[in-house]
């Protein structure tokens, strides 16, 4: 026998209590939007780029726009998605980082490793790789 998916349905127990760990979440996940919720973090809609972010407190931004094109193989939009993350998200947020606007990014992806970066770790890229 092969189970290929699961339905979860009916009513549920929302958590008596949840730990709040991030002061603000920008999302179009409905999932995240309700962990938001139950950690009565302020939660809005993904801007189009790093501008419309406010990055004071502790901050999750949940950008899904890579899982068709990597579920469907098109590597086309995989790349044309990886451009727009440089050019909307991770170079703004570098610069941000640069000017101690913020004190810590952490990117990470649903599978893969996480990566903390600090001011000082824009000064090691002179560092050779192990």
């Amino acid at each position: 026998m092969c189970v290929n998916s699961v339905w979860f349905w009916g009513p549920g127990y929302a958590p008596t209590t949840a730990t709040r760990t991030f002061s603000h979440v920008y999302t179009d996940d409905v999932l995240m939007s309700g962990a938001a919720q139950a950690t009565h973090a302020a939660c809005t809609p993904v801007p189009s780029g790093c501008e419309g972010v406010n990055c004071e407190g502790d901050v999750l931004i949940v950008l899904r726009g890579a899982q068709g094109p990597v579920q469907y193989g098109d590597t086309l939009a995989w790349s044309a998605f990886l451009e727009a993350l440089v050019a909307a998200w991770l170079t703004p947020l570098k610069e941000r980082l640069a000017r101690d606007q913020i004190q810590e990014l952490v990117i990470g992806g649903d599978r893969g490793p996480m990566f903390r970066l600090t001011r000082r770790d824009l000064w090691r890229f002179w560092r050779a790789w192990r």
